[in-house]
């Protein structure tokens, strides 16, 4: 899978301490997958990522260029019990 972080992206991912794996599982295998409803060509992804408690990773990703874009990556708590 080939993707490349925004700016944005790579400075959330250092200061948040997470791990390019964890994106990229998300991105090859997530628990779910959507559409943005507020921007056109954007998906979220949503891992679980059991090297950290099982918290819900979200990737938010540009897919209509090649290589994909991940655009803001975070955990998110309101997803932790959806998933």
């Amino acid at each position: 899978m080939d993707f490349v972080l925004s700016k944005h992206a790579e400075v959330s991912a250092a200061e948040r301490e997470l791990q390019v794996e964890w994106i990229r599982q998300a991105l090859e295998d997530p628990a779910r997958r959507e559409a943005d409803r507020r921007e056109g060509g954007v998906e979220l992804f949503y891992a679980k990522i059991a090297a950290y408690g099982n918290r819900v990773l979200k990737v938010v990703v540009n897919v209509q260029v090649d290589p994909w874009r991940v655009m803001s990556v975070y955990f998110d708590r309101s997803m932790k019990e959806r998933l």
